[in-house]
């Protein structure tokens, strides 16, 4: 009889094991980074964004939103590969695509006469907390906690999506409490404006919301890639190395018979692949077909990205940028369009590097005096040298 060892199981109650566990201390680090002024501020216009969402019924579609009128479904998916092939063919004749018009960049509309200054302009300064937060109502789920919660969870092997953060936050207690919640039924502490009891799915996915459609994500993105390459932590290297990826799309497709396809005696038609559409107003699914409100993709941006043979993927395009000596990446962007022409990454990619990093482009400016097009530039990869 082979010897055998009885399982012993235990539960922990406390996070001291965790936090001294050496196969955390990447997550467990992280956590403890994202405190500080920069970060306080960004909460702060969080609060700001929330509050100007939650003023409006309606959500309006981001900047850049494609909108079909169709008086059905079917008629949108068409309407849809037709806007497909109206950009390809305005693509084909242009020379070149601002770094605007090639990724997305999710911001509010800066029309909007309520949008706080705050948010217009992240050049100023938001409000104080207590001012923010001086008025009668129920107090917000913290935003720093949120924060620790969203960036940290995908080193702890799940997705950043509000589903995976908030299974995680409810499954995992010590990674919960590291991230500052006290419990599930906690109420506001005195002292405290803000709420750090564990939040729902829903507030999950109102964080998401607001920090994608206020530009909250992108902003932060970029002070923390400028404060890294000021201090040192990021070392600027003489070379910069750009190339193309996909990211999987989180969304499903449907198959649309285009309206010149030719059908072929004893061959089946040639169906494209568009993005589902749906409505954000709120007639309700039901009353889709006969309401007088545009259509819109459910994923814009999603196509087919063919790597190979064997190698089909509904996803995104996107370009990264990284230091050629070590292999960091310090920028990214995914397309806005599945047309937009991804075989030449480095021109769009390098215009929205110069843009977001004036310090750095400072040496690319005096070795490139003029910005390349698609036209003109080398064709596949390309690397920018940086002189200082």
């Amino acid at each position: 009889m082979l010897p055998c060892t009885a399982p012993v199981l235990f539960e922990s109650s406390g996070d001291h094991a965790v936090r001294h566990d050496p196969a955390n201390d990447d997550w467990v680090q992280l956590l403890g980074a994202i405190e500080g002024e920069r970060f306080e501020v960004l909460a702060r216009r969080y609060y700001l964004a929330l509050y100007h969402f939650r003023k409006h019924s309606h959500r309006p579609a981001l900047a850049g939103q494609i909108e079909v009128m169709a008086q059905g479904k079917q008629q949108a998916l068409e309407g849809m590969l037709a806007v497909w092939e109206q950009r390809k063919a305005h693509r084909q004749q242009a020379d070149g695509e601002p770094a605007a018009a090639v990724f997305v960049e999710a911001m509010p509309a800066r029309e909007g006469h309520d949008l706080p200054e705050a948010l217009r302009d992240f050049s100023t300064p938001p409000p104080s907390l207590s001012a923010i937060h001086a008025g009668a109502g129920r107090p917000p789920c913290d935003a720093l906690c949120l924060l620790r919660a969203f960036l940290t969870a995908p080193l702890l092997g799940t997705g950043d999506d509000p589903t995976a953060v908030h299974r995680l936050l409810h499954n995992n207690p010590a990674f919960a409490h590291l991230c500052d919640f006290l419990g599930r039924t906690v109420l506001k502490q005195p002292g405290e404006l803000t709420s750090r009891r564990l939040p729902s799915l829903s507030v999950c996915e109102e964080f998401s919301e607001v920090m994608t459609r206020y530009g909250l994500w992108h902003q932060a993105r970029l002070e923390q890639v400028r404060d890294n390459l000021a201090s040192g932590v990021l070392e600027v290297e003489p070379t910069v190395c750009f190339d193309t990826t996909h990211l999987e799309a989180n969304s499903h497709c449907a198959n649309v018979l285009p309206a010149d396809a030719t059908r072929k005696a004893g061959q089946k038609p040639k169906y494209r692949k568009v993005p589902r559409m749906c409505k954000r107003c709120d007639c309700g699914e039901e009353h889709w077909e006969t309401c007088l409100h545009g259509w819109v993709p459910t994923d814009q941006g999603a196509a087919v990205v063919v790597k190979g043979p064997t190698r089909v993927y509904w996803a995104h395009k996107a370009s990264v940028a990284a230091f050629g000596d070590s292999e960091i990446p310090f920028d990214g962007g995914c397309a806005s369009t599945p047309q937009t022409t991804m075989a030449r990454p480095w021109c769009p990619t390098l215009r929205r590097c110069c843009a977001s990093y004036p310090r750095w482009s400072t040496g690319c400016a005096m070795s490139w005096p003029t910005m390349p097009t698609e036209r003109t530039a080398r064709p596949w990869r390309g690397t920018a040298s940086r002189h200082d």
